[in-house]
């Protein structure tokens, strides 16, 4: 788990099987967003695996004052 660069937003890295077969050879890495509910616990959500996402608040930011 990790925080969003501007430390707004909290993120989830997993990993799951692109097969059935292929045992770990067909792993793929995986980023998602997260929240807590009122009792405290994360809230994961369904696993959105591969696809458009939208990403983590305050990365575009810290993309452009790399540029500079």
């Amino acid at each position: 788990m990790t925080t969003s660069p501007d430390d707004s937003e909290y993120w989830i890295y997993y990993h799951s099987k692109a097969a059935l077969d292929g045992g770990w050879d067909n792993r793929e890495v995986y980023l998602q967003r997260f929240t807590f509910g009122k009792d405290g616990n994360p809230v994961f959500g369904i696993p959105k695996g591969r696809g458009e996402m939208t990403r983590p608040s305050g990365e575009v930011k810290v993309e452009m004052d790399s540029l500079h």
